[in-house]
């Protein structure tokens, strides 16, 4: 239950629905869970707090949705980025404003 929680707060879901994931979704008798908490442990050992461990996750999982996000091209020729839950998702998880990130 922990885990989930902590998916869904990095806006984390079914890995079909991230781009840079989505072709190679298993790896030969690993399990995901073992191996998650393994790396948690690790982290833990070698100084990592709770919240530093969280930030970290939260990076990461920042640059899977940036591997979503969608651009157009407005009349003027300019690229303009899709505003849609990816954009959020990457906002919140570095913690900046959905525009801030359209214009970096």
């Amino acid at each position: 239950a922990a885990q989930h929680k902590m998916l869904s707060d990095l806006g984390l879901g079914d890995p079909q629905h991230f781009d840079y994931v989505k072709t190679c979704l298993v790896a030969g008798n690993m399990d995901d869970a073992k191996s998650f908490d393994r790396t948690k442990q690790a982290l833990h050992f070698i100084g990592f707090d709770p919240q530093s461990q969280q930030n970290i996750f939260a990076v990461i999982s920042a640059v899977l949705h940036l591997g979503n996000l969608r651009f157009s091209e407005d009349k003027e020729g300019n690229a303009v980025m899709a505003k849609d839950q990816h954009l959020q998702a990457v906002s919140a998880l570095l913690k900046v404003e959905p525009d801030n990130v359209c214009t970096a």
